[in-house]
């Protein structure tokens, strides 16, 4: 896709309720293109979860933690030319470098999110008034709520995690807490103020005491059934040849698919940490699982990495960790890969063929994965299409009536009645359609047994590839031209303007401008956004022990009761039909709670939450109320 063109995507939000984040992911440069700005997050709602009576509106916020270094000039370092890891001497939190917030004396919603190159965190909330260590609440991770809130006093979290937590401030009213990280592994590099993360300046009144309690029941996790046997073992290691998963760089497109489950079987994979320096946490494309063990580092499971499903989980040097998963409910080629950014750019990614089961009944009858389909071809820029009346009369029906995610319900309940009367294994792997290449192309499942109805839309309202289309989630991450992957357009009705341009698409692959750190966040779709007070980056210090191009920026105290910030906007109702923020606005949105990953980290239009049994009774289908989804940059 040229700079000036544009393609509309279309997302089912039909996940259960959790917070996605989104980013770019060109191929060998993802890393450059986060750290310059384009991510943000993607929460997703579910009637399940408007129940419960959780912190919202203003008091439920996303944290994005990065790390940056500046240049003298107050630009950024650019990561362009790193090949092992990258370690900035400055903590950001949704784009501003150490703040602080002013919160109530009362319980707050906090959506964590890692975004940080190759930096993890082991969290923990200090008492600037005794030192003590304060606990909190962990309620969600990666794939959703948990059945009950975990109790911690600390919270480890690494690149493309997501924990939400939920801190209750009254025992700290006039007082300041201050969040700080105490991660001490020897091959993540620490400097002068990397252990402080930003300040909660706890006022004395409450204007909101609704919605202030922590359920002791949060959800039904569907975990998968129970597989002690170990399918797959892969090795995260760096050789001659640089990062790679069992020896084979991401490169070797004929030797890249690692693995081949048959579709809706459950099994169990080892991972092992073979090599560093760094970490390695795993990240699978639309694939929840559940981690069942940890061995050979410095720690075990830990409590709220249990708690829930997940589709990041960190490698310590020495570590090996076993995860249990169903994979599906759709055929094609997923990805895998180290979150790591430097890693991934440098090839430490795999692929798996989820192959299609022949004994569900269903035939390949229309398929949504070729990028050079007529009907997904990239358009110029044409204001008219950016008007709320054009998304909403044109753009939608077109994409809900190309019946792309009409057959996800009914899809996911003949893999749970296949498998009611088959075991996993041996009938799975005998009724497997043929494996094709790593490299070919898939036809699509169309689930509801008849060929789908083709949009009559012109080519750039046509669908992206749909969920019940194989080789959709490949798509996103693979070297050739994928549609939706490299968009930095969350919304799923609404294409991005262009960096380059006003109010045209970017690039796909062009890194993003380093943004305006101190530039105020669009404001249509960001709700509460940190206080701009401690926006200008701090004059690079002389005693730095940054190397010596990039002093860490000394952390800023703010005053022990600062005025009110932003963070008491209520924030707008959901724009599920407005335009993304353009892309050459100030500061992509770095001031503001972060939205979630979807296209890229839950991309490819399939139900990231699809377990089978129990897993079917916590995604949006027929019958249920449809989902809602909030997405802002970062």
């Amino acid at each position: 896709m040229a700079t000036g063109q544009f393609k509309d995507y279309y997302y089912p939000n039909n996940a259960s309720a959790r917070s996605l984040w989104y980013h770019d992911h060109a191929n060998n440069h993802t890393a450059v293109d986060a750290y310059f700005g384009q991510n943000g997050f993607y929460f997703i709602y579910d009637p399940a979860e408007d129940v419960l009576d959780l912190p919202r509106n203003q008091y439920d916020l996303g944290l994005a933690l990065s790390d940056k270094t500046y240049q003298a000039n107050g630009d950024l370092v650019s990561p362009a030319s790193e090949l092992i890891n990258w370690f900035g001497d400055t903590i950001h939190v949704n784009g501003q470098p150490w703040p602080y917030l002013n919160v109530e004396p009362r319980k707050y919603r906090l959506r964590v999110m890692d975004c940080c190159l190759s930096r993890p965190f082991d969290l923990y909330l200090h008492n600037d008034k005794n030192g003590q260590h304060e606990s909190f609440q962990v309620i969600a991770s990666d794939s959703g709520l948990f059945g009950a809130p975990v109790t911690t006093s600390s919270l480890e979290i690494a690149m493309g995690e997501r924990y939400e937590i939920v801190v209750d401030f009254a025992p700290y009213a006039n007082s300041n807490i201050t969040l700080m990280n105490d991660l001490q592994i020897e091959d993540v590099t620490e400097y002068q103020n990397t252990d402080k993360i930003m300040r909660f300046v706890v006022g004395t009144t409450v204007k909101d005491s609704t919605h202030n309690s922590v359920p002791s029941t949060l959800s039904t996790v569907p975990f998968p059934p129970k597989r002690d046997t170990i399918d797959h073992v892969f090795n995260f290691q760096r050789g001659s040849g640089g990062w790679s998963i069992n020896g084979v760089s991401y490169t070797d497109v004929n030797a890249r698919v690692l693995a081949r489950p048959a579709q809706g079987t459950v099994e169990n994979w080892q991972f092992r940490y073979e090599g560093g320096p760094g970490v390695h946490p795993v990240h699978m494309h639309l694939i929840d699982f559940q981690i069942i063990s940890r061995s050979g580092g410095r720690r075990t499971v830990l409590p709220y990495e249990t708690a829930g499903l997940k589709d990041v989980v960190l490698l310590e040097p020495g570590e090996v960790v076993n995860v249990v998963a169903m994979y599906g409910p759709w055929n094609g080629l997923y990805q895998f890969h180290c979150h790591n950014l430097i890693h991934e750019d440098h090839n430490m990614m795999a692929v798996f063929n989820v192959t299609a089961l022949a004994g569900l009944g269903y035939t390949n009858l229309q398929a949504f994965d070729d990028p050079m389909d007529p009907r997904f071809l990239p358009q110029d820029y044409n204001a008219q299409c950016y008007t709320e009346g054009y998304i909403a009369d044109t753009v939608l029906p077109a994409l809900y009536g190309s019946g792309a995610y009409s057959g996800a319900w009914s899809f996911q309940q003949a893999l749970d009645t296949y498998y009611a009367d088959h075991p996993y294994g041996e009938v799975a792997s005998a009724t497997s359609a043929p494996v094709a290449a790593a490299n070919a192309p898939y036809e699509g499942i169309n689930s509801n047994g008849a060929p789908a109805k083709s949009s009559p839309a012109p080519a750039q309202h046509a669908p992206a590839p749909a969920q019940n289309a194989p080789a959709a989630p490949p798509a996103q991450h693979a070297p050739a031209p994928a549609p939706a992957q490299n968009s930095p357009a969350p919304a799923q009705h609404a294409p991005a303007p262009a960096q380059n341009a006003p109010a045209a698409p970017p690039a796909q692959h062009a890194p993003a401008p380093a943004p305006a750190q101190n530039s105020p966040a669009p404001a249509q779709n960001a709700p509460a956004a940190l206080p701009a007070q401690h926006a200008p980056a701090p004059a690079p210090t002389q005693n730095s022990p940054a190397p010596a191009q990039h002093a860490p920026a000394p952390a800023p105290a703010p005053p022990q009761n600062a005025p009110a910030a932003a963070q008491n906007v209520p924030p707008p109702a959901p724009a599920q039909h407005a335009p993304a923020p353009a892309q050459n606005a100030p500061a992509p949105a770095q001031n503001a709670p972060h939205a979630a990953q979807n296209p890229p980290e839950a991309a490819k239009n399939t139900p990231n939450n699809a377990q089978s049994g129990q897993g079917a009774n916590r995604q949006s289908g027929s019958g249920r109320p449809p989902n809602r989804a909030r997405a802002f940059m970062a």
